[in-house]
């Protein structure tokens, strides 16, 4: 049956209606889900912010050291020497001292000749064999001991060798040089044209001039009870006064004998006077030794040679002894002819004064 017209705008209309009414349902829906999406990604772009802040505060706090432990100890020697029969004895104390005095101070190498009471016999370190004036020998051997053994965390002396070795031109991997040392020394406060730096190296054990190798910093620092920034800083600048002042003249003199071989160089065998002069004037002050100052003139006006090994050691055991000048006899031969000219170069200017 045919629709009339009126019908079919009818129709349209609702049809109209309901589209329209429709559409603010549509709409709304939209909004919705605009705006939960909004809100999602604004959650995450917090959630993101906070995750960097947390990650940059994790970069500012500092990483925690890992320790590292080690052994150090007091090293105690003995000397023994063969017996008749078989093995070995012990030297008495003071004798294994004396033996191991010389060894130290000929650099682990030659011979020394030892007297005890009446009896003298020499002491060849190359071969570690005793030697009596009528020629026996005899098998020696040097004996160590552990004492005082302790365990350290040297991580911050590890952290602190790494800062000093890459300092300076040129980095040597497992050194600190020059460049790093006097580095050190600017930061834990000590003058490097003081004493207390050689005594450092002494202790320490340093090998090869101005320079500190890892074992010989970690190992002899904790050693020395400076395993920390803040230990060295305290305890550095009065390590002469400790190791040196405080203690009987055997330290010094292992001191003394270090300076020798730690100042030459390994290629040298004796000292040249413009190294020797300004490490006398350095270790042997004016309350160390009055005639210093007249010994250095005598070396530089007189004498003009390179100092030996044994000019040395026997001027150092010449100031120890305390000689009388005026009854100084030459004739005896206790000392090297160096010692004995500088005696009459000695009274020979005091006279004139």
């Amino acid at each position: 049956m045919p629709v009339s017209t009126r019908s079919k705008r009818k129709v349209e209309k609702d049809t109209s209606d309901q589209e329209t009414e429709e559409m603010p349902a549509k709409k709304i829906k939209t909004t919705k889900a605009k705006k939960t999406t909004t809100k999602k990604a604004s959650k995450n772009t917090s959630n993101e912010k906070d995750t960097v802040q947390e990650a940059k505060v994790q970069e500012k706090k500092p990483a925690k050291r890992k320790p590292r432990i080690i052994e150090v100890f007091d090293l105690k020697i003995n000397w023994q020497c063969e017996r008749d029969y078989s093995g070995y004895e012990n030297f008495e104390q003071s004798v294994s001292d004396k033996i191991e005095k010389e060894f130290q101070s000929n650099n682990k190498v030659g011979s020394a000749s030892i007297k005890v009471d009446d009896e003298r016999f020499e002491i060849d370190f190359s071969n570690l064999v005793r030697r009596s004036e009528l020629g026996r020998t005899k098998r020696v051997k040097r004996v160590e001991h552990k004492n005082n053994l302790k365990q350290v965390d040297v991580s911050e002396l590890d952290e602190l060798f790494n800062a000093y070795e890459s300092v300076g031109d040129q980095e040597i991997k497992g050194e600190i040089g020059g460049d790093g040392i006097m580095k050190f020394a600017e930061d834990v406060g000590v003058d490097p044209e003081q004493v207390q730096l050689l005594v450092l190296f002494w202790k320490l054990g340093c090998k090869k001039q101005y320079v500190i190798t890892k074992e010989e910093f970690t190992t002899g620092m904790a050693k020395l009870g400076m395993e920390t920034l803040d230990k060295i800083k305290t305890k550095l600048p009065s390590i002469d006064e400790v190791e040196l002042k405080n203690k009987s003249d055997v330290e010094f003199t292992d001191f003394y004998n270090f300076c020798f071989f730690y100042v030459k160089s390994p290629e040298q065998k004796s000292l040249p006077l413009e190294s020797a002069v300004p490490t006398w004037r350095l270790i042997l002050p004016a309350n160390k030794c009055p005639y210093i100052e007249d010994w250095i003139r005598y070396m530089e006006t007189e004498n003009k040679k390179s100092v030996t090994h044994d000019t040395w050691k026997q001027f150092n055991e010449f100031r120890k002894d305390k000689v009388d000048f005026e009854k100084y006899d030459p004739n005896l031969g206790a000392y090297p002819t160096a010692i004995d000219d500088f005696v009459q170069f000695y009274l020979d200017n005091n006279k004139k004064k």
